[in-house]
């Protein structure tokens, strides 16, 4: 399937980008107006889901469903009809329908039964899909816009945010606490941590995470690729311990970018 210039972008701009399970998402916005277009790669057909009002920020994929993230405080939830061959409007997640984001929503992840979404406020959400209900809220997991959301390992999240930082969050002990409510470390570590490390580690701050994505790199070690508002290029750290493995070379980053997949 070949996509040019003009199936993307005209006339509208591109908020986000997922590609998954055959199918690439593309969320668009122009003026008020958001939507996401359908790129199924195997048959080379697309259609558009509409209702979204302004940019559409975060996209997620599982169990045949999709689920996008807006400017318009909502998490929408679209269902794959396999009879059409297209994904349909199934849910609304917002303030109005049950405990929903009262601000922008930023990011999203689905890892097993849970969705979890932060938003503009810094305020991290986590959603039961089988009730499709928030069951639990940090409403200050960050001191500005949740960026990013991804898992790590097998029991741990980690969320970057325009403040600069990095959390790492632990399960909850408890099936009414799912995450811990503080987070288990924080990049770069605070005067608190390194003391209680045996000793002070300096530590530059970062300016505002715009994104990040976690993958393996060929000797199978965690490595985060960040994109800042600063540096206009791609960040690489490795865990557990945040080590620093340089720049991704001939990369520019423009503050606009909110996703990567």
């Amino acid at each position: 399937m070949q996509l040019t210039h003009s199936d993307i972008v005209a006339p509208y701009g591109v908020d986000s980008i997922r590609v998954e399970g055959g199918f690439m998402f593309v969320g668009l916005s122009k003026a008020d107006e958001g939507i996401v277009k359908v790129y199924n790669l195997q048959t080379g057909t697309s259609h558009q889901l509409t209702g979204h009002k302004g940019q559409v920020y975060g996209l997620a994929v599982a169990n045949n469903a999709l689920f996008s993230a807006g400017q318009d405080c909502s998490i929408r939830v679209w269902q794959y009809n396999e009879t059409a061959g297209i994904f349909m409007s199934q849910a609304i997640l917002n303030a109005t329908n049950g405990d929903g984001h009262r601000h922008a929503v930023y990011s999203l992840t689905v890892l097993g039964q849970y969705m979890f979404s932060g938003d503009r406020s810094g305020a991290l959400k986590v959603w039961d899909l089988a009730q499709g209900l928030c069951v639990q809220t940090v409403q200050r997991a960050h001191d500005n816009a949740i960026t990013s959301i991804t898992g790590w390992g097998e029991n741990y999240l980690l969320t970057s945010s325009m403040d600069g930082t990095i959390k790492v969050w632990s399960p909850g002990s408890s099936p009414t606490v799912i995450l811990n409510t503080q987070p288990e470390f924080r990049y770069p570590e605070d005067d608190t941590q390194s003391s209680s490390r045996g000793g002070y580690r300096q530590q530059q701050d970062i300016p505002g995470i715009v994104t990040m994505f976690g993958s393996a790199d060929p000797a199978g070690r965690s490595v985060l690729m960040l994109a800042t508002v600063r540096d206009r290029s791609v960040k690489l750290l490795e865990l557990p311990a945040f080590a620093d493995r340089g720049n991704l070379p001939d990369v520019s980053v423009r503050n606009e970018v909110m996703a990567t997949s």
